[in-house]
């Protein structure tokens, strides 16, 4: 958290995130995150979607070239190779602007809390369809019946958009406001999810 009445600034240029959560009972609040969209045109993040579709299939990615157009904001997700979820995170009163992948996204993860942020213009340069806040296949972390387990509330989005195609479909496809995302090939999830 930040100190009472500031707000320091994390500033990522050459960084795939901001903010990663990979362990649970984590609150985030009262940063403003800023990326590097206002130092990089369509004409980047199009060669650096390019450069992964013609490489991708020899393995020959310079990974350190693509990612300076997919630096996200803040990332919950589980550790690499991890079969433990991520649970229990708030994310509340932050700014997140300006980085070209996600604003606020979560990945594998459960009981979310994102309230009273301020998410813009993010998701432009990205090749892998991110959006200004999104929750993509959560994870049940126990097998309790509650009546929501992530709640997205309060939150001023505006401005997120993807304007290169996602590599997956070659595609133009997500930059949305804010999104619940898929679940398809997971297992069911018991938990409900509410935006407002």
């Amino acid at each position: 958290m930040a100190y009472p009445g500031h707000r320091p600034k994390l500033k990522a240029i050459d960084a795939w995130n901001h903010i990663v959560v990979n362990a649970s009972y984590i609150r985030i609040e009262g940063f403003e995150i800023e990326g590097a969209n206002t130092n990089l045109t369509l004409s980047d993040g199009k060669a650096r979607y390019n450069h992964f579709v013609q490489n991708k299939p020899t393995n020959s990615i310079d990974w350190n070239y693509v990612h300076k157009t997919q630096t996200n904001g803040i990332y919950m997700k589980p550790e690499a190779g991890s079969t433990s979820y991520p649970h229990h995170i708030i994310v509340k009163n932050n700014i997140v602007h300006d980085v070209p992948g996600g604003g606020i996204s979560a990945s594998d993860a459960d009981y979310l809390t994102i309230e009273n942020n301020t998410v813009y213009n993010n998701s432009w340069y990205t090749l892998y369809a991110t959006s200004g806040i999104s929750i993509l296949t959560p994870k049940n972390t126990d097998s309790y019946i509650t009546s929501y387990r992530n709640i997205i509330r309060n939150n001023r989005v505006y401005n997120n958009k993807t304007l290169d195609k996602w590599e997956k479909t070659q595609d133009y496809s997500d930059g949305n406001g804010i999104i619940i995302d898929s679940t398809k090939n997971a297992p069911a999830y018991i938990g409900k999810t509410v935006t407002k």
